[in-house]
């Protein structure tokens, strides 16, 4: 989801609470008896059918089965910037970053028309940082490197989550920029070798990999089972 609302209710007093990739924030305190129109506002917002306002990301679809996740599809750009729906591969695990504030990253399988799997990353960057999908487009063609198929930039920012009323200038809150990046998919993570011979070859071409970028003028980061 973008971001997460709810409340803090006690039998005199009720104040909002929200959460996203920024951080979290919470209104002052509010008297529901004497302001119980307020209240029963916030109750209806937070009530509401649209899934948008409630923070859930629409572009995620699932189908349910007696309660359960069966199948679902994910919408981005194409190379073109033409809008297109994925069906998910259910049968491969996401990847999450249990986290509230920060990159917030969530990385779904999915397959394109041919039945191809492909990799499409959501994560969320400050308005410092460069964003990842620079990197990869030069990056393109180098081997050992995972290949970018098309981005999709700013679809959404923490500050728009906020009222007028809200310190922007405090040094405690950053703006984040959502980006959905589509790349190649490859094999399973490191951990999952089934051999000494294949982990070995494995780190091999990460060496290789990472060496290929340096010559590129790119310096990654994060070397770790999960890095970003």
């Amino acid at each position: 989801r973008l971001f997460s609302r709810s409340l803090l209710l006690t039998e005199t007093r009720v104040r909002l609470v929200h959460c996203d990739r920024s951080g979290g924030y919470k209104t002052t305190w509010l008297n529901i008896h004497d302001d119980p129109h307020t209240f029963i506002c916030l109750v209806l917002g937070l009530s509401s059918p649209r899934e948008s306002v409630l923070g859930l990301d629409t572009s995620v679809r699932w189908t349910l089965k007696n309660g359960v996740r069966i199948s679902g599809t994910i919408a981005t750009l194409d190379a073109s910037g033409k809008k297109v729906k994925y069906p998910l591969a259910m049968d491969v695990p996401y990847f999450v970053k249990y986290s509230v504030r920060g990159t917030g990253t969530v990385c779904w399988t999915a397959k394109d028309k041919t039945g191809r799997h492909i990799l499409i990353k959501d994560a969320w960057r400050t308005d410092a940082q460069v964003p990842e999908y620079t990197f990869l487009e030069r990056a393109q063609g180098l081997s050992g490197v995972a290949q970018i198929l098309a981005v999709e930039d700013d679809r959404a920012q923490t500050k728009t989550f906020r009222n007028g009323s809200f310190d922007f200038g405090s040094p405690d809150f950053h703006n984040r920029t959502m980006c959905r990046v589509t790349m190649e998919c490859y094999g399973d993570p490191l951990h999952k070798f089934t051999s000494q011979r294949q982990a070995l070859a494995a780190i091999r071409d990460a060496i290789k990999g990472h060496w290929n970028l340096l010559k590129a003028g790119i310096l990654h980061r994060d070397v770790s089972i999960d890095g970003e």
